[in-house]
């Protein structure tokens, strides 16, 4: 079954991984409680994850303004998951677009929010993206504070994805001539992003993906 016909519930069953302790990477060696999963975006051909990180510096009145009007701008068929911080996560398909590397951040940088895009077009790396329902724990004003990712729409039912570059058509992003600002460095790293992705080389024990 090709891509095109598989749901994207489908594409990913097989490259879940379990979270624990309301962290948003694998940590085996601390298995208390269990708070939700991560995918393995590196795994699932052609997939792509825009990760919206909306400054959270804003009030949350804001930062739903922000969030609406960028709904309201993208195309019909994404997927869609709020992160918990209030951002998003956009499920779309590469359709060839020419990314220099799986993950390639702050594509767009601005007040209002980051913007990075991570694809599966293994490259040797592991990626996970933190899926919905699944929980967060961060300290806040001295206090602990536990939030969700939350699915936007049924995305884990969909098929045939729009295109990751309608997607960033919405954010005025064109990579094509020109992607020297998304490119990551070559030697080995580790990336926590705000919002739920972690990537590094698969001679990382552990790897960490947000």
């Amino acid at each position: 079954m090709s891509t095109e016909q598989q749901t994207l519930g489908e594409r990913m069953k097989d490259h879940l991984v379990d979270l624990f302790d309301y962290k948003k990477y694998s940590d085996k060696k601390q298995c208390q409680r269990y708070t939700g999963t991560a995918v393995d975006i590196s795994k699932c051909e052609d997939l792509c994850v825009v990760d919206v990180d909306i400054n959270k510096c804003l009030q949350a009145e804001q930062t739903k303004t922000i969030r609406n009007s960028i709904l309201d701008k993208l195309p019909r068929n994404v997927g869609l998951a709020q992160t918990a911080h209030g951002g998003l996560h956009i499920y779309c398909e590469l359709y060839g677009y020419p990314l220099k590397c799986s993950s390639q951040t702050k594509v767009l940088t601005s007040p209002e929010n980051d913007i990075d895009i991570f694809a599966g077009i293994g490259d040797g790396k592991q990626r996970l993206v933190v899926q919905a329902d699944s929980s967060y724990r961060e300290m806040k004003d001295g206090k602990r504070i536990i939030t969700k990712y939350i699915p936007l729409n049924n995305y884990r039912e969909l098929t045939d994805f729009s295109s990751l570059e309608s997607v960033l058509d919405v954010f005025g992003i064109d990579l094509k001539t020109d992607n020297t600002s998304a490119t990551m460095a070559a030697e080995p790293h580790n990336l926590l992003t705000q919002d739920g992705v972690v990537d590094m080389f698969p001679t990382v024990a552990l790897a960490l993906v947000d």
